[in-house]
């Protein structure tokens, strides 16, 4: 994953898309920030289990799911945007709530 493409693609996201990186170590799906928010709504429509923390490195929320999940969610998912490598970018049908986002992502930066 490009640290700062990630970062990027989060200060630009309106909340319309999810960007997912794969780690190349444990084969599972981590999106941040706004993604993250989204990736954790696909996550409840579909019931597929996640993990949200606050990541120290990129300094905002992420969620992880299982590379078996992600599948699912990718079917849950309006389109699949892109696919490069180890992201992908998934179109939803739903724009993410910025004051629901803010209240969330400082629950998990809480712990």
């Amino acid at each position: 994953m490009n640290r700062e493409e990630a970062i990027w693609n989060e200060v630009v996201n309106g909340g319309k898309v999810v960007h997912a990186y794969r780690d190349a170590l444990t084969g599972a799906w981590r999106a941040f920030g706004v993604s993250a928010y989204g990736l954790k709504e696909l996550c409840n429509g579909v019931g597929c289990g996640f993990q949200e923390v606050f990541s120290a490195e990129m300094q905002m929320p992420c969620v992880t799911v299982t590379e078996a999940w992600m599948g699912m969610i990718e079917c849950a998912a309006r389109e699949v945007e892109s696919r490069r490598g180890d992201s992908v970018t998934l179109g939803v049908d739903f724009s993410v709530d910025m004051d629901d986002y803010i209240a969330w992502a400082q629950r998990v930066r809480i712990g």
